[in-house]
Parts: C-alpha cells; sequence; structure tokens
C-alpha cells in the first residue's frame, strides 16, 4: 500500500513516451540482444563500420557474427549469396542520411535489422525489425525503443537510476564542459549494465518532449550551415538526406578542422571511436570514420550558435 502525503515526486506518464507499437529499453544495444533472442537466430552479418558497443550484446545472444564493408556511399557490399537462409542482415541508417537504402533493402531482405540509434524520427520499414537510441537525440540517461513483434509480450525489469543523472545534473547547472567526466564515468558504466526496461525517469520527460519543435530545430539548423557549406562540402552523400538530422556531416580538405573547432570550444563526435572491426582500406566507411566532421545542429542551439560555427570554418 503506497503512502498518502509528503513531498510531490514525478508526474506519472500520462501519453506514450514513444511509438506505440514499439518496446521501451534502457538501451539499443539491449533492443538488438532482444531481436537476436526472439527471432531465434544463429548468425548476424553486420557491417564492420558499426559501433563497437554491439558487439557485447551479439555475444550474449549467442549468435556467429559476420562482416561485411561498405561502398563510398554507405551502401552495404554484400559476399555473393549473403545473406544466406537464416542470416540476419544488421544495417545502419547512418546519421538519418540512408533511409532510402533501408526501403530498398526491406524490400528485398529477409530477416532485417533496422538500426535508428542515428535516426530516431526515421520508421522502421514492415517487415523489417529495428531500434532507435534516446540518448542520441535527447538529454536522458537512458532509453531505446525496440520494433520487433515478436517481442512485443515479453516484459522488463525497470533499472535503478541512481547516479545515472549526475552528468545531466551537472551539464544543467554548469555546461557540458563541467559533466564531461561524469558522462564519460556513465558511459563506461552501461558496457556492463544489465537488459532493463527504460527507467520511469527518462520515460517522463520524453513524455513532455515537444518533438515537432526539436524537428524544426534541427532542420533548421542544419539548412542555416548547408546555405553556408554546400559549395565545401565534400560529403558522398547528400548531407540534407535525413528528415529529422542527428548532426550536419561536413567533409573538406582542411586536416585541421576538427581541431580549430575544438579550440573555439565546439565540440565534434567521432563515429566511432572503437569499431566491430577495423576497417579494410578499400572500404567506403573510411572517410567517414576518419575524416568527416560532425556538426552539432540539435535542439539547444538556433542560428546564432551555428553563425558560430560557420565563421571558425570559413575565416
Amino acid at each position: 500500500m503506497d503512502s498518502i502525503g509528503g513531498f510531490i515526486g514525478l508526474e506519472p506518464v500520462t501519453r506514450p513516451s514513444g511509438p506505440a507499437d514499439h518496446i521501451a529499453l534502457d538501451l539499443g544495444r539491449h533492443a538488438l540482444e532482444v531481436i537476436l533472442r526472439a527471432r531465434g537466430h544463429q548468425r548476424l552479418l553486420a557491417p564492420r563500420y558499426t559501433c563497437d558497443v554491439l558487439a557485447p550484446a551479439i555475444r550474449r545472444a549467442g549468435v556467429e557474427l559476420a562482416l561485411y564493408d561498405l561502398d563510398g556511399q554507405l551502401d552495404p557490399v554484400l559476399p555473393a549469396g549473403r545473406p544466406a537462409q537464416g542470416e540476419a542482415l544488421l544495417y545502419t541508417n547512418y546519421f538519418g542520411l540512408k533511409q532510402s537504402t533501408v526501403e530498398r533493402l526491406a524490400a528485398t531482405v529477409p530477416n532485417l535489422i533496422i538500426d535508428n540509434a542515428q535516426a530516431y524520427y526515421a520508421p522502421v520499414p514492415n517487415g523489417a525489425d529495428g531500434f532507435t537510441s534516446c540518448r542520441k537525440f535527447f538529454g536522458v540517461a537512458d532509453g531505446a525503443f525496440l520494433h520487433c513483434d515478436v517481442a512485443r509480450d515479453l516484459t522488463f525489469e525497470q533499472p535503478e537510476i541512481t547516479g545515472r543523472w549526475e552528468h545531466l545534473r551537472i551539464a544543467a547547472e554548469r555546461g557540458t564542459e563541467a559533466g564531461f567526466a561524469r558522462y564519460q564515468e556513465h558511459e563506461r558504466s552501461l558496457i556492463d549494465a544489465p537488459l532493463r526496461a527504460m527507467s520511469r525517469l527518462t520515460a517522463n520527460m520524453l513524455a513532455g518532449i515537444d518533438h515537432e519543435r526539436i524537428k524544426a530545430v534541427r532542420q533548421g539548423n542544419r539548412d542555416h550551415l548547408h546555405a553556408a557549406l554546400h559549395r565545401l562540402n565534400r560529403l558522398p552523400i547528400d548531407p540534407t538526406a535525413a528528415q529529422v538530422p542527428m548532426v550536419y556531416p561536413f567533409l573538406n580538405e582542411d586536416p585541421e578542422l576538427r581541431n580549430r573547432l575544438q579550440a573555439a570550444r565546439i565540440y565534434t563526435a567521432r563515429y566511432w571511436p572503437g569499431l566491430l572491426a577495423p576497417l579494410a582500406p578499400s572500404d567506403g566507411a573510411q572517410r567517414f570514420a576518419n575524416d568527416v566532421v560532425y556538426l552539432p545542429v540539435d535542439q539547444r542551439y538556433d542560428a546564432t550558435h551555428m553563425d558560430r560555427i560557420l565563421r571558425v570554418i570559413l575565416g
């Protein structure tokens, strides 16, 4: 029996925090593990250009891992006859730019799994499984949504959230630079985290998010950068292809650009520091892993921030 009175806690979630047909989990890597287990896949064909945090989930699911390369457009270069009968194919919707490839694969490949961690708002096509990661788009400590019809009746324990939000609290009070060390601690703590449901705190926060505002801000910031940089951007795919961008990928011939941005306290992520396997010299993902600079366009920023980025790039 619950108590009555005392301080007022978190507001209960009164509306869905994500897509109605998705399962709310704590991490995207755990969503992949659930798909592999629920489907009973024995073998997974995955791109080398994949974040290495997925590797433990694949091992825990008892699935054999095989790897494939990508071309210069980040499309799969699959071995002849692959995927084979009973083999699942994992494909990443890279930076949300590859939805057309996702849809093409979904029309021809059985047992397709879409990693939408970088494409939160992109739909998973009918017939495919997939998952998102809330932490790539929102200021939350956990959260992922799983799309897999055979897993809908599964239930998961709620996680303990003590300490998980400390980096976000510090960032809210003193800025992200002050909270970065705690953020790194949090990331390390997730390596061996058990599979859990999405935390109630994250569900509460997601239920209150104005998604239309976030979409509009991200699109507006991306378009602001692209208007100034499109003639300089050597990216081999359309950098505006994402309906709702995670970042603006920028490729030019300045090897010091990332350092110049950092000196101006503009921080850009690498995707990724660790991969499922080293990239072959011929792998088309080489430039995306090593040379592309991923400029922030998220909902924390407006045109004045984009102009600050542009002043560093354009001089």
